[in-house]
């Protein structure tokens, strides 16, 4: 029998090894899926009919399929983005900016051109925010109902600072030009002015350095300027900034998701747990609307306070609500941004005394259909009918 020599013992190894790296992620493709840090959902094994355009899209569907599953993908990532932020101090998602101090700033959804200062506010723009806040402001005073519509500044708005120089802007952000055109009033809250001016005083826990969102403590600063909004028919949580420490337990946080960062952040949470007023309580859908463009809707209720409230909101509710729940008798909160039928069905069944819509500046970007007068009158009509 020939001996293997060296030579032969590395061909054969090397064979090995290229054969495993070439079927062992196609073998592993069809394993169980594998958690994202990506925040999207991954593309589904596509469908194949006896159709011309089936099969003619089957290889692309099947190629955005594969790219998403093959095997040890997550490890591959994760491997790529170790050497982006140790070997060349950058991120390694294109979602994510590498700051200053180890703070994270979030790219998608057009926020880097917001931070470049490029992104367009045009005409058409202007007068679909302005008349969508007008019509729905003068319907809910017709009635007696509050409104206002809140908007959380982006981390990027706050803490400039913290970006890299190349990312420095001249000029005014997407928002400030819009909220310039739409006009001063009581319906349009900006929470930017104050956390900004807190951020250059050198407070630096209103947002985390690791997500996209503010903290407990940010979101109270943004709390008490909502109230201040609304004047003093309603009694705001007493708190100050000493009322809040930082959280025992670090989370990841999304932003280091997905720049896959293995740090977690503390949160500044209130010394004052408020599950007094977390208690949930029933809400239900009106009869026959779609709401399926809302992610879902929660109650509350709270002993002892005046007035209800209902909230159209994003992801920058989620620590605002225990001040607000603790504000009002009751709140409804529904996740999503509501088109005029879907606002006007919950007001009409609610019957609040106040209505909050709150929309990251980010979103903003995104102008309303403007149909009020028109979803006003199909209201009208199902209630007469």
């Amino acid at each position: 029998m020939r001996s293997i020599n060296k030579r032969s013992a590395f061909n054969l190894a090397q064979s090995t090894f290229f054969a495993a790296a070439i079927f062992v992620p196609f073998i592993m493709m069809w394993a169980p899926d594998n958690v994202t840090a990506e925040k999207r959902n991954l593309a589904v094994f596509p469908e194949l009919a006896l159709t011309e355009e089936s099969l003619t899209s089957f290889p692309a569907r099947f190629e955005r399929y594969a790219n998403d599953h093959f095997g040890l993908r997550e490890s591959f990532l994760t491997l790529h983005s170790q050497v982006a932020q140790r070997v060349f101090r950058t991120s390694g998602s294109p979602k994510v900016i590498l700051g200053k101090d180890g703070w994270l700033f979030y790219t998608a959804e057009d926020s880097l051109t917001d931070m470049q200062r490029l992104a367009k506010v045009t005409d058409a723009d202007v007068s679909a925010w302005r008349g969508s806040l007008r019509d729905r402001a003068a319907w809910l005073e017709r009635q007696g109902i509050t409104y206002r519509f809140v908007v959380a500044p982006d981390k990027h708005t706050v803490y400039g600072d913290y970006l890299p120089n190349r990312y420095k802007w001249d000029g005014k952000s997407r928002f400030s030009r819009l909220a310039e055109q739409i006009g001063r009033s009581d319906v349009l809250v900006d929470l930017s002015p104050d956390l900004v001016k807190r951020a250059k005083s050198g407070d630096d826990d209103l947002y985390f350095r690791t997500d996209t969102h503010w903290t407990s403590y940010g979101a109270f600063v943004g709390y008490r300027e909502i109230m201040k909004s609304l004047g003093n028919s309603y009694r705001p949580v007493e708190l100050v900034d000493n009322d809040f420490v930082s959280d025992q337990q670090p989370e990841l946080r999304d932003l280091a998701q997905m720049a896959r960062f293995t740090a977690g952040e503390r949160d500044q949470v209130s010394r004052r747990p408020f599950t007094e007023c977390l208690a949930p309580a029933q809400v239900a859908t009106p009869v026959g609307l779609d709401v399926s463009s809302m992610s879902w809707m929660t109650a509350s209720t709270c002993k002892g306070k005046r007035g209800t409230a209902l909230v159209f909101h994003d992801s920058f509710m989620t620590v605002l609500k225990p001040y607000l729940s603790s504000t009002f008798k009751r709140v409804v909160y529904i996740w999503g941004q509501p088109n005029d039928e879907i606002f006007l069905r919950f007001v009409e069944q609610e019957k609040p005394d106040v209505v909050i819509e709150e929309r990251v500046e980010r979103m903003m970007r995104a102008p309303p259909s403007n149909q009020f007068t028109a979803a006003l009158s199909r209201v009208k009509d199902k209630t007469a009918r």
